[in-house]
């Protein structure tokens, strides 16, 4: 087992780098549908950036130090769902028509949260089963 700093770090690397390959994504749209793209969805877009850098580091950080239970399925299902919760809140605050901590936005959260994290760390976990164990 890996001391748990050096988990958290490794985490926090990759999911920088996921963070780093969604922004890149978004100023690919800026630049094929120009900025109107954004405003019309009233999106933030400099805060949408920083949210996914944001997001990718703290989920990253958060699977480091999580990955003791993701040993199964069922335990990345788990994670991916706890994970989830905070990475899509983030995102949604970036969207100025939402007031992010209403009731609605927060069950959006939740539902999303439930329908994307458990999936995701499955598929995240059947990539990576080998190395975990």
């Amino acid at each position: 087992m890996e001391p748990l700093l050096r988990r958290i770090w490794l985490g926090a690397r990759i999911g920088l780098a996921f963070g780093v390959v969604y922004s890149a994504w978004v100023l690919l749209l800026l630049l094929v549908n120009g900025p109107g793209y954004f405003q019309a969805e009233g999106i933030n877009l400099p805060l949408l950036i920083g949210a996914y850098l944001v997001a990718g580091v703290l989920a990253g950080s958060l699977v480091g130090m999580a990955r003791p239970a993701v040993r199964n399925w069922f335990g990345a299902a788990i994670v991916g769902y706890l994970i989830a919760l905070p990475v899509i809140h983030l995102i949604m605050m970036t969207d100025a028509a939402t007031d992010p901590f209403s009731a609605d936005a927060l069950r959006v959260t939740a539902v999303t949260a439930a329908l994307e994290g458990p999936a995701g760390g499955i598929i995240i976990w059947s990539i990576f089963r080998r190395k975990l164990k």
